[in-house]
Parts: C-alpha cells; structure tokens; sequence
C-alpha cells in the first residue's frame, strides 16, 4: 500500500512538471473557444493551418476538453482494475496506440474519445475497417502522425471512404508545417533531444495539450518522465 501512494505521488507530479513543460515548450497561436458540451470544458481551437483531414484540407482541433486521462499500454494495467476510475473522472480519454479495451473493461475501462497512432501502425486496420469502429479499437476521432508523401489521397483515403459514409468518424494528420515546428520546439528547447522524429508519446502529449485539457492523469505509460 505504501508503494502505490508513493507511485501515485511520483505520478501526480511527473504529471503535473508535463504540463508545465508541455505549455512552455508550445509556442503556437491558439484562438479561444466559447462553446461548452456535456462534460466538456472551454478549451482552445488549434490553429487551422495545423490539422488537416482525409480531403487533405484545414481542419479544426475538434474535442474541447477539461479533465483528461492518457491511457498507455494496457499490459502495464493487468491486475490494476483501474476501469471504472478511468471511465467515470474524466471528460476526455485519449488512448495511446491501438491498446485493446473491449475484453480489458475492468483494467482499462470503456470509453474512448480518441485514439492517437503512427501511420505505419495504422495502414494495416485498414484491410478491415470495420474494426475501427466495433473492434477492441473503436475510437470516434483518430489522430495520426508521421505520415508518408500520398498517405492520405492514395492509400488512407480510398479504404477511408465508404467507412465515413456509413458511421460519424473523424481522422486527422498533423501537417508537415506543424510536424517541422514541433521538432524545431524540441531542439530548441531540449538541449537532450537526440531524435529525428516524433515519438508516439511524446504526439500523444501534444494532442492532449491541443485539446485545452486542464488537468491529465496517465495511465500504463512505463516512462512517464519522457515529457
């Protein structure tokens, strides 16, 4: 018992120095949003120049959040029986990767508000998309990064297609420009930074940061002080 408060104190507060570094580290206009949904907070709406859709086109940050959850590897919650917590305390849980839920409720929990994945990870569920909508990971709004020349128009779009016309699913890309800035940030201010890309994390943190979230908890993330 002594050991998990002092991993729940460690996690508060590797939680908490995220945030701070996550808000020093973004130096990106952000326009105020006054529209509040059920169980949503006011956030922000990121820049349109900075997501783009299936069309290839500007699309606006689309969640607006205030409590959020970062739900990691759903091996690291075996046992933990952390579902129920998850599922009822947050208004938005994102989820790192394609970690199962269905099967894994009592350790992971249910609810979904959106996945975060890398687009090499993600081209193969596209043979099957139906599981993007009933499978273990089912996911209304899908964030993807670190995609190739032609992801989008010839290879995501065209199996994308008749899935969008038949249930409400929104995919989004970080634009090149955007992916540029955010690896110019990190080098800027990260002397330590040796990556060329993206970590799936690390993007993990960024959305969350875009979706206005006032305070995150996370979840089965093995290395928390990556931020």
């Amino acid at each position: 018992m002594v050991y998990d408060q002092l991993n729940k104190g460690l996690i508060a507060v590797v939680t908490a120095l995220c945030l701070v570094s996550l808000h020093t580290l973004f130096n990106t206009i952000y326009v105020e949003s006054t529209s509040e949904g059920k169980n949503k907070g006011i956030g922000r709406t990121k820049k349109l120049s900075d997501f783009i859709d299936i069309s290839g086109s500007a699309a606006s940050f689309p969640l607006r959040c205030n409590t959020c959850a970062l739900v990691g590897t759903s091996g690291h919650l075996l046992q933990s029986a952390l579902g129920n917590e998850i599922d009822e305390n947050y208004s938005c849980i994102f989820r790192f990767g394609f970690s199962p839920t269905k099967g894994y409720e009592k350790y992971v929990g249910s609810r979904t508000n959106a996945r975060i994945v890398d687009s090499v990870r993600f081209f193969p569920f596209l043979k099957k998309p139906q599981k993007l909508v009933t499978g273990p990971f089912a996911s209304d709004f899908w964030f993807l990064f670190d995609h190739s020349p032609g992801d989008i128009t010839r290879f995501h779009g065209p199996f994308l297609k008749n899935l969008l016309q038949k249930h409400d699913l929104q995919f989004f890309w970080f634009s090149r420009v955007a992916e540029k800035g955010i690896i110019n940030s990190l080098n800027e201010k990260r002397s330590n930074y040796q990556g060329k890309g993206i970590s799936a994390l690390w993007f993990s943190t960024r959305v969350v940061e875009d979706a206005g979230c006032k305070t995150l908890t996370l979840y089965g993330i093995p290395d928390a002080q990556i931020c």
